[in-house]
């Protein structure tokens, strides 16, 4: 398990190499130390080069296990994520991205931040299926963003690495059984949602509180419809989760509207990473999640930034 302490990049590495941004897929001399650890390249593609897909496929993560009747019933008996969901996003985002920046190690921030997200939930315990499928959707929900809309695909090197970091995190909470790869895990979440996403009322409290204030933090490609802020957000979200959620479906003119603007940031994206040009800011100041900002940005970074 990785202590966090990896250089940014590889001896050997440069910048461009195939794919983009990878650790793992980037060429290295001879002499390069031993290959990097699964953290540091899931943290190398969350920091730094694909930051602005990777806040915006959190918050689609957390959002998505609202759907399931266990999760929206325990988020809502506390009280924080309707009436606060600020604050809520907030938390939750300084302990995704300790996890992300510092690692599991024992002893380091992420370890404790865990922890402590640990003690705070277990008088709400979901239910070993319940919690793995929370696990499932931190793994899957952020890399199927990255490829439909991303600056690029994520390579087999960072599904496994995403798969590694966050089943680590989750068997630190207890939670044990996950399939035993990115693919598997995401064809289990896929036919659990089919069988267990339901409505209840509770998600769709849940959902209007986060959705108003993720709403107004849409990436820069949806800016020009800020007015529909809220129909645009839900064209976002697939039908399985609406109707979960009791979300209404967009007019079709906002879901084709989302749907281009989307296209043309995609092909934009795709085109710096082609160039090898930084990922630039997205979103309001960069950040959309229900993730919560990182509270810091790693020296010589200047796309790296975390959820807000």
């Amino acid at each position: 398990m990785t202590t966090g302490t990896e250089p940014a990049t590889r001896p050997g590495s440069r910048a461009g190499s195939a794919p983009d941004g990878c650790l793992a897929c980037a060429p290295v001399a001879d002499h390069a130390p031993r290959p990097p650890s699964h953290h540091a390249v899931f943290r190398a593609l969350a920091l730094d080069t694909c930051p602005a897909d990777l806040e915006i496929g959190f918050a689609l993560a957390f959002q998505r296990t609202y759907g399931l009747p266990a999760v929206a019933t325990a988020l809502h008996a506390t009280g924080k994520a309707v009436s606060r969901p600020r604050e809520r996003a907030k938390d939750t985002g300084r302990v995704m991205y300790a996890v992300i920046r510092h690692g599991l190690a024992p002893g380091s921030p992420g370890h404790a931040a865990v922890r402590r997200l640990d003690a705070l939930h277990a008088p709400h315990w979901l239910g070993a299926d319940a919690a793995r499928y929370v696990i499932a959707a931190l793994i899957v929900v952020p890399l199927r963003w990255l490829d439909r809309h991303g600056r690029r695909p994520a390579c087999h090197h960072e599904r496994a690495a995403a798969h590694r970091l966050f089943t680590e995190m989750g068997e630190l909470m207890g939670v044990r059984g996950l399939p035993t790869s990115w693919e598997s895990t995401a064809a289990w979440a896929d036919a659990f949602e089919a069988d267990h996403f339901r409505y209840t009322p509770e998600a769709g409290r849940l959902m209007a509180a986060t959705r108003t204030y993720l709403a107004h933090r849409l990436p820069t490609a949806l800016r020009p419809l800020a007015p529909l802020a809220g129909a645009a957000w839900a064209a976002l979200l697939d039908d399985r989760l609406r109707l979960a959620t009791g979300v209404s479906r967009p007019p079709a003119p906002v879901r084709a509207a989302v749907a281009a603007a989307l296209h043309l940031r995609s092909r934009g994206r795709r085109r710096r990473a082609v160039t090898g040009a930084a990922d630039g800011a997205d979103g309001a100041d960069g950040a959309v999640t229900g993730a919560g900002r990182a509270p810091e940005r790693r020296a010589g970074s200047p796309a790296t930034r975390a959820a807000g």
